[in-house]
């Protein structure tokens, strides 16, 4: 099952699916040399050693009004969504490379940067999917992606189709409170999503400039009329 769904949507092929299993199943394990006890890092295996807890990453917002200018700018300079109609519907302003970029440097392990922690499960993955966190965006704004591990990704699909529950989340995340300590908790359905304090801020202020174009634009078309 597993394998199938990073073929789909990662696409990988299925020999480097096997390897990168093979590497998850034996670095969650605590296999010799997988990176899990501590002293990986000097070149040796020590069975006596504690296993490494990897921790959530931690991005404390460091000045709210520089984030607030920061993201208003992307926000308005974000390209629109567009799609291209060839043999079927293509999103072509799609940007994979930034959206993974930011997912990366936000949800990094710490202390291994060639793993990156699931906001769903918390475990750390050599591989992962940057999931909207809602369907149809009118910006392509990479801050409204989550990283997810292939399982916890079909998961959060399943819980988006559901209008009530992705409305009772988005809801959430803008009430969420940055300073709170991190990560920041927001459930959805049965599962719950962690972010850094920083993914938090910024979305809560994309949400904040959304609210605002969609009165400026109710407000022009009612000064039409």
């Amino acid at each position: 099952m597993l394998d199938q769904l990073l073929v789909k949507y990662l696409g990988l092929q299925l020999s480097e699916v096997k390897e990168k299993l093979a590497f998850v199943e034996k670095y969650q394990a605590g296999a010799e040399g997988y990176g899990n006890t501590n002293d990986v890092e000097e070149g040796y295996f020590d069975p006596d050693a504690e296993d490494r807890i990897y921790e959530f990453p931690s991005r404390p917002v460091k000045n709210l009004e520089t984030l607030r200018k920061s993201v208003e700018g992307q926000y308005f300079s974000a390209p629109k969504v567009k799609y291209e109609r060839r043999e079927q519907r293509i999103r072509i302003s799609y940007d994979k490379e930034k959206k993974r970029s930011y997912l990366e440097a936000m949800y990094v392990c710490e202390d291994n940067r060639t793993l990156y922690i699931c906001q769903m499960c918390k475990k750390p993955w050599p591989f992962f999917e940057a999931v909207q966190i809602e369907k149809g965006p009118k910006l392509e704004l990479w801050q409204m992606h989550m990283l997810l591990c292939p399982i916890c990704a079909e998961h959060y699909r399943e819980l988006r189709n559901d209008s009530s529950k992705i409305t009772d989340f988005i809801s959430k995340l803008c009430e969420a409170d940055e300073n709170q300590d991190e990560p920041v908790c927001v459930s959805i359905g049965l599962k719950t999503i962690n972010f850094t304090a920083t993914h938090i801020a910024e979305i809560r202020e994309i949400k904040r400039l959304n609210a605002l174009s969609k009165v400026n634009d109710e407000t022009k078309t009612t000064s039409h009329e």
